[in-house]
């Protein structure tokens, strides 16, 4: 059995695949099984997956008879591994040569931990530079660059983690007796997976290294197939507020913070014609975000404001306030009447 599967899912980049599996059949741990689905890939990287194949028994390649997406062509990769470890990575990023040994040396030193996460390093594909990233800032005692933590005792700081799968490697039988699986959607199929690691996890290792390549400014396609398929994110959240239903407040608060400000990170990101289809359906979604505590304790959320502008929240109080506001200095008022601001001074004391 060897030791790590490391599940590839492949679609339409043969421009990226050669680096990505050089960087996997060259890991300083040779004890690993490689397997690629190929989902239904219209340009050369079957070709290129089958060239590989015939050169590293390794390599075994699934073939996806229709187009499945990332998401499911990961789930039919985690059916087929044979490994105690599992490591999902995108066929467009490439790993340091020793990220795979790195990571399973924590894990086979505590075995009760279920999975460990790791750095990123970021490739601009327009400028070639690189950027270290942290997938995790975490204050505790480190030991050779790594820590052992208790979720439950973390969990608030967990979930505030990168929820992608490329920044970690798990234990095969955590994710099979949880019955954990990527999401059938074309996007955000990532995040209630990690949601779902994050509250099963009992403890999990954070390793101190930047171990994965991951390409930046590649090209818009991706914005624009998440413009497409923006209400994958509305369906993920629905997967997630099922999670959550029996968390406390803060947890839940957490969850509902991390959904909407990542859907207008991306919102803002579309251009105006795309903002204007999806508006409609956004606003709605919105309004069905049952907030556990009184929305005014949420106005220190960066996304406060578009929010109420969006779903027109608090509306008349915000009409009434450009007709008609009063501020208070220290020696005088100032109202504000139709955007024409009178200075009132205040009378002095005793008189």
């Amino acid at each position: 059995m060897p030791k790590v599967s490391v599940i590839i899912p492949v679609y339409n980049v043969e421009k990226y695949l050669r680096q990505c599996l050089d960087s996997v059949v060259n890991q300083t741990l040779e004890d690993i099984e490689i397997i690629c689905v190929n989902d239904c890939s219209t340009d050369n990287s079957l070709s290129i997956l089958e060239e590989y194949a015939a050169k590293d028994s390794r390599i075994k390649v699934i073939i996806n008879e229709k187009n499945l997406h990332a998401g499911i062509s990961r789930n039919k990769g985690l059916a087929a591994a044979n490994s105690e470890y599992v490591y999902f990575m995108d066929a467009d990023d490439y790993l340091e040569p020793n990220a795979l040994e790195l990571n399973i040396k924590e894990l086979d030193t505590h075995q009760d931990s279920d999975y460990c996460i790791f750095h990123m390093i970021f490739h601009n594909q327009t400028t070639d530079e690189k950027e270290l990233k942290k997938s995790f800032f975490l204050d505790t005692d480190y030991t050779n660059n790594a820590a052992e933590i208790d979720v439950k005792k973390y969990l608030k700081k967990v979930l505030y983690f990168t929820v992608v799968p490329w920044n970690k490697v798990y234990r095969k039988k955590f994710l099979t007796e949880n019955n954990i699986l990527f999401d059938n959607l074309k996007v955000s199929n990532d995040r209630y997976f990690y949601f779902q690691t994050a509250f099963k996890a009992k403890k999990i290792v954070l390793l101190q290294e930047y171990l994965i390549n991951y390409r930046t400014n590649v090209n818009n396609s991706l914005i624009t197939k998440r413009a497409k398929n923006f209400d994958c994110s509305y369906k993920s959240y629905e997967n997630q507020k099922k999670l959550i239903a029996g968390e406390p407040n803060d947890i839940k608060n957490i969850i509902i913070h991390l959904t909407i400000n990542d859907i207008f990170y991306f919102y803002n990101k579309f251009t105006n014609s795309e903002k204007n289809r999806i508006k409609p359906g956004l606003k709605k979604f919105l309004k069905t975000i049952e907030f556990p505590d009184p929305f005014k304790t949420y106005r220190n959320y960066s996304w406060y404001e578009q929010y109420c502008q969006m779903t027109n929240k608090y509306l008349l109080k915000r009409i009434l306030r450009t007709i008609f506001s009063l501020k208070n200095k220290d020696n005088h008022k100032i109202i504000t009447i139709l955007g024409i601001k009178i200075k009132v001074k205040r009378k002095s004391e005793g008189k």
